[in-house]
């Protein structure tokens, strides 16, 4: 399985905000995200540097003059929010910009936390959305930071743990509110902080402080796997595709899909784990529809709801508003391209209801995938479970799995 790019992005991230020179000798993805993120730190005076699977990060001395970091982060959310909170902790200005969809995706909460810990934050269009103009953290006395609006979005949280480095303290943490979705990648962060001596400490998921910092740190040896991007082979072999067998599974990964497990195996589907990875396949053809919860982890949760329609012929999603703010808007675009698949479909502003006609049809359904690599790997789910399915731009898949469409051929 590819290495997370969520991991990846938060090693990184971690290794330029705690100023040392750091050599990731795990399996750093090689992704459009994570070509993004590099890009940035090399914007930020740091060196970064390659070799196979090896990743060297080290301050560039040509660049320590610039007084202002130019950053285009694409249409990355997790850059994006990376990419503010680590400027806040470096002593030159920032500018971050993306792409058009990038500027209308909500960061309203993530610029008035960073605001709130000292950090100079001046919007370039839009109230509440990027472009934005970050300028450095102030040195506070007797910090005291209010509530920080942030408990709507694990990676705003991200944000405000990272930017907080060295600011708040057990006397006085940053509270941001209950965090009520994808707890597994704040998490991962703090894990993540910690192998780079930056320790944090998280309180029932809504305060976090900074603890000591450990003397002696190791780096990871080895990131992460996408346990999202696992779901997919997963799906496949549920809905009879073979049995497959996945090398660095769930239970080598910090991020593991508890929502797509558990809609799998209310679907009837068998699961083993084995020593290497796990397998799974379809057992039942016929399942009850199961009514997806998908705020613990929203991009699995997507897979859930494709395979839901091949095996039980209906699905049922709540809690899917993050949906929304993504790469695209996925609850309307996923609604739209399933009624082109012959699926009737409803959508609310958090939820989402499906139901399907006929997936064996012999026609063809010329397909959109907006740029976005979840829209594309779905459908290609769809594509398997005998709706014929042609897609525009199905390269987008590169941004998180990159040999996606060469393994999904093999199937």
């Amino acid at each position: 399985m590819p290495t997370s790019k969520s991991a990846s992005n938060r090693e990184v991230a971690c290794a330029f905000v705690s100023l040392k020179a750091t050599q990731l000798s795990g399996r750093t993805l090689h992704s459009d995200d994570t070509a993004v993120l590099l890009n940035a730190a090399r914007s930020f005076g740091i060196l970064a540097t390659q070799h196979g699977r090896s990743l060297r990060l080290g301050p560039d001395r040509c660049q320590h003059g610039l007084l202002v970091a130019e950053f285009y982060v694409g249409n990355s959310g997790t850059t994006a929010r990376l990419v503010c909170a680590s400027a806040c902790r470096r002593p030159r200005h920032a500018l971050v910009h993306g792409d058009p969809r990038m500027h209308r995706r909500p960061a309203l909460a993530l610029t008035v936390g960073l605001a709130s810990l000292g950090a100079k934050v001046l919007h370039l269009a839009r109230q509440g959305s990027l472009p934005a103009a970050i300028g450095p953290t102030c040195n506070l006395k007797n910090f005291a930071p209010p509530m920080l609006p942030m408990s709507e979005s694990s990676q705003f949280i991200t944000a405000a743990v990272l930017a907080s480095h060295g600011i708040a303290h057990k006397d006085a943490p940053i509270a941001c509110g209950r965090l009520t979705s994808s707890r597994l990648y704040v998490a991962s962060t703090i894990d993540i902080m910690g192998l780079f001596g930056m320790c944090a400490e998280g309180h029932a998921w809504a305060r976090y402080a900074h603890a000591p910092a450990s003397m002696d740190c190791e780096y990871p040896e080895n990131t992460d796997s996408d346990m999202t991007s696992a779901s997919y082979p997963t799906a496949l072999g549920c809905m009879g595709m073979g049995m497959w067998r996945m090398l660095c599974g769930a239970d080598h990964a910090s991020q593991s899909d508890a929502t797509m497990a558990d809609a799998m195996v209310g679907m009837g589907c068998a699961m083993w784990q084995c020593r290497d990875g796990n397998a799974m396949w379809r057992a039942a053809r016929h399942a009850p529809t199961p009514r997806l919860l998908c705020c613990s982890a929203p991009d699995g949760a997507m897979t859930a709801l494709t395979v839901s329609l091949a095996l039980a012929g209906a699905s049922d999603a709540v809690g899917v508003l993050s949906w929304r703010y993504k790469e695209t808007d996925r609850v309307l675009a996923m609604a739209l391209e399933l009624r082109r698949m012959g699926v009737a479909s409803d959508c609310g502003m958090g939820s989402m209801a499906c139901l399907s006609c006929s997936l064996t049809w012999h026609g063809r359904a010329d397909v959109s995938t907006y740029r976005d690599h979840r829209i594309a790997m779905c459908c290609s789910l769809m594509h398997a479970a005998g709706c014929g399915v042609r897609t525009s731009g199905p390269q987008c898949v590169c941004k998180t799995y990159p040999d996606y469409l060469h393994e999904c051929a093999g199937a």
